[in-house]
């Protein structure tokens, strides 16, 4: 089986009250969680694992699509937070549009 587990694209973030700098000067937290549950399946399972983390590859919704597709997962995890759910959303939308 194969599984692929996706850190969305942060196009449309909900961004809370921070000044623009900030904001332009945070850079890229790891999807730890992703890369954690990746790490166990790698060890404990026969299952073929991927992790795409769009943000910090600067994967655009277009190059997303093709690298879900050219995998051509059977499951797949997305990471999901409040001010990402746009983006979540979107994502989500790719993976049925490929699944249909």
């Amino acid at each position: 089986m194969k599984l692929l587990l996706i850190n969305p694209p942060s196009e449309n973030e909900l961004l809370g009250n921070n000044p623009r700098i900030i904001e332009s000067e945070r850079g890229f937290n790891p999807p730890l969680g992703l890369l954690y549950i990746a790490a166990y399946l790698r060890k404990n399972s026969s299952h073929e694992i991927a992790v795409i983390d769009a943000p910090s590859e600067h994967l655009s919704y277009s190059l997303l699509e093709k690298r879900i597709a050219a995998f051509a997962p059977d499951v797949v995890g997305i990471t999901a937070m409040t001010f990402t759910m746009r983006d979540v959303l979107k994502t989500a939308g790719i993976v049925k549009k490929l699944n249909d």
